[in-house]
């Protein structure tokens, strides 16, 4: 079963063609990696995908289960701490209680989430990789999910949780049931190939 599908895919802004006829199908347990230049399309392409913006022409076929990941989201600059953030749900999912969190991180804490949790650490305190991880986490949970979308989702993180995230993702996609999948971006060939079962090279708007 295809969970998403573009087909002949164009985006333009005034004059100028940020896509040029992509054509795209993803299915369930794949991990489909985008990488290119900065300015070539991807952030353009993932939101397609995602829903969040619709094409110029040609078609988009979408799941509205998706994961998505933006790549800069800044951290509510109020009082919000890491657990109020790790309990938002999709629409019609149940809201875990603190403890219900603290008894997931205590099973299972490959992110190093439980620590900030613990402090109740407030977002907008958080340094730029804590924040990353915090959204990982936050988003991995919420599921089933279909699509996880993540615009360079290494971007910020150090070297170890880089390995971590990699192989989270390979966990995810193959020893789970219904496994969903994953369309990324990176700059990081070294992170690409290790998690992605397909690596689509974006140049000028069109695949290469």
């Amino acid at each position: 079963m295809v969970i998403c599908a573009l087909q002949n895919v164009s985006y333009k802004v005034e004059n100028q063609s940020i896509l040029k006829n992509i054509s795209l199908e993803i299915l369930p347990g794949e991990r489909v990696c985008l990488m290119g230049d900065n300015g070539c399309g991807k952030t353009t392409l993932l939101k397609i995908a995602a829903g969040l913006q619709s094409p110029s022409q040609g078609t988009a076929v979408l799941t509205t289960d998706i994961g998505w990941i933006p790549q800069f989201l800044a951290p509510p600059q109020g009082g919000e701490q890491v657990g109020d953030f790790l309990a938002l749900r999709k629409k019609g999912r149940p809201v875990p209680s603190r403890a219900e969190l603290f008894e997931l991180l205590n099973k299972d804490d490959p992110l190093h989430i439980k620590a900030l949790f613990a402090k109740q650490q407030a977002l907008a305190q958080l340094s730029g990789g804590e924040w990353k991880r915090v959204q990982l986490q936050r988003v991995l949970w919420d599921m089933p999910t279909a699509l996880f979308i993540w615009d360079e989702p290494e971007t910020d993180l150090d070297r170890t949780h880089r390995e971590i995230l990699a192989n989270l993702m390979c966990k995810f996609s193959t020893h789970v049931a219904n496994p969903p999948a994953f369309l990324f971006s990176t700059h990081d060939m070294h992170f690409a190939t290790k998690c992605a079962t397909r690596i689509l090279n974006l140049r000028e708007g069109h695949f290469v």
